[in-house]
């Protein structure tokens, strides 16, 4: 019984992220409940591929969002594009301050694995 309400509440999740494919961007966008959608170009917008949650159409557009010269670096994807204006590569730690552009090895091997697979 555990186990058949674990894959309801999957099909569950995987509906609402297929609400969060924004067709205009071409890539998956959070959404914040209280203010809306987050906008914010940053490396989960390709996430649900690492997940095989994408179809074939929203995998390649996601990965080239983040595979654009905003996002990709010489050492992997950023955490947040560098056009972005809150964007910084100091090596300071202030509130949120390590997800606003370091590249993240947790993250480059997620996406590289849903990438190839």
């Amino acid at each position: 019984k555990k186990s058949k309400n674990y894959l309801s509440l999957s099909e569950a999740i995987l509906k609402g992220v297929q609400k969060l494919w924004n067709d205009d961007l071409g890539h998956y966008v959070a959404f914040n409940i209280t203010s809306g959608p987050v906008l914010n170009r940053v490396f989960l917008m390709a996430f649900p591929i690492w997940a095989h949650m994408a179809n074939s159409t929203q995998a390649e557009r996601a990965l080239a969002s983040i595979y654009a010269p905003d996002m990709l670096s010489p050492f992997g994807v950023r955490s947040t594009s560098s056009t972005d204006p809150r964007y910084t590569n100091e090596n300071v730690i202030k509130p949120y301050s390590n997800w606003r552009g370091p590249v993240w090895i947790n993250a480059n091997a997620m996406l590289a694995y849903g990438a190839l697979g």
